[in-house]
């Protein structure tokens, strides 16, 4: 879902920066607002949607 709507290349730098993080459990949200724009809250609405799309 994220290669789809945001690109390889984000998907990568969020890849690289949860795992640079020193904690990825707390990383996540800001990663998230960082590399995608979008908060913890957001991310999860549009990935539930993504797979009611491609999973009924």
């Amino acid at each position: 879902m994220i290669a789809e709507e945001w690109g390889a290349d984000r998907l990568l730098a969020l890849y690289r920066a949860v795992g640079a993080a020193d904690s990825r459990a707390q990383a996540a949200g800001p990663v998230l607002r960082v590399e995608l724009g979008v908060g913890p809250e957001e991310f999860t609405r549009r990935w539930r949607a993504y797979l009611k799309r491609e999973l009924g």
